[in-house]
């Protein structure tokens, strides 16, 4: 059974292979194939429902007020959505970071275990710690920036990357429900990402200790609060967040606190 092919780059950052099937106009489409798009997945046993498949990227297609969008609204939209679907297309699947980003400096961030953690009181950011206390656009400006050379390009985790992911790890881990994880079952605490037993298909920590930002862009707004920016993933902090759950969060420039962290993703050009 496939567990996730780990590359590592030259400074000891690892990135999971996500295969995606893609076939031609008129092809058939088997029943486990692995269809690059934006899922729901049912909240008792996980079994996923493609809402919109990825050759549509360009038409608004909302879940529930959730919807990926090619340009900025308040949030930090993709780097290049259309790049995206076409090189993972054409590639057959893109890379998922192992782990939550830890911090690099200032505009860059590793995807490697992390050495300490930063909690609610908001410490100083050393090289090697967890990165959480960022805001999303923040995030998208990092991951974008971290990775990009003349091979691949880097970008913030966007809806389609997420949902596959949960498919393929859902059809391969050996966990059809692991969309129902929530960090709480496997940890109550903060924790440096890697070190906690939240592994499968070789990804570590997406249901667990911090909710991580997405591209993702919401309608939602509560009184006079719009809420643009979209988290994924379960969190320690709170039992009802599950790895599936969309939720938006409204201040888009300045919402930061211990259990926001962020993933990037590679896709090769």
């Amino acid at each position: 059974m496939p567990q996730g092919i780990v590359i590592q780059d030259s400074e000891g950052n690892e990135f999971v292979w996500v295969p995606v099937d893609s076939v031609s106009k008129g092809a058939n489409i088997r029943a486990d194939d692995i269809r690059l798009g934006r899922y729901t997945f049912n909240t008792t046993n996980g079994t996923p429902t493609k809402k919109q498949d990825a050759d549509n990227y360009t038409q608004t297609v909302l879940i529930s007020s959730y919807q990926e969008k090619t340009n900025n609204d308040r949030n930090t939209a993709a780097k290049s959505l259309s790049t995206f679907v076409d090189k993972t297309k054409d590639n057959g699947g893109y890379y998922l970071a192992r782990y939550k980003a830890s911090y690099k400096s200032s505009t860059m961030c590793y995807s490697k275990k992390s050495t300490s953690t930063r909690d609610s009181s908001n410490t100083s950011l050393i090289k090697g710690m967890l990165w959480n206390f960022i805001a999303q656009p923040s995030a998208a400006t990092v991951a974008r920036n971290s990775f990009t050379s003349s091979y691949v390009e880097s970008d913030l985790i966007n809806s389609y990357s997420w949902d596959t992911a949960i498919v393929f790890i859902q059809k391969y881990s050996g966990n059809s429900n692991y969309a129902n994880e929530n960090g709480k079952s496997v940890s109550s605490s903060l924790e440096n990402t890697g070190v906690n037993q939240d592994r499968v298909c070789n990804i570590h920590d997406m249901a667990s200790n911090c909710l991580e930002w997405s591209t993702e862009h919401s309608t939602y707004v509560s009184g006079s609060n719009y809420r643009p920016c979209v988290h994924r993933g379960g969190s320690y902090w709170n039992m009802s967040v599950t790895f599936s759950t969309r939720t938006r969060y409204y201040a888009n420039t300045t919402f930061s606190n211990a259990y926001h962290s962020f993933r990037p993703l590679l896709y090769i050009k």
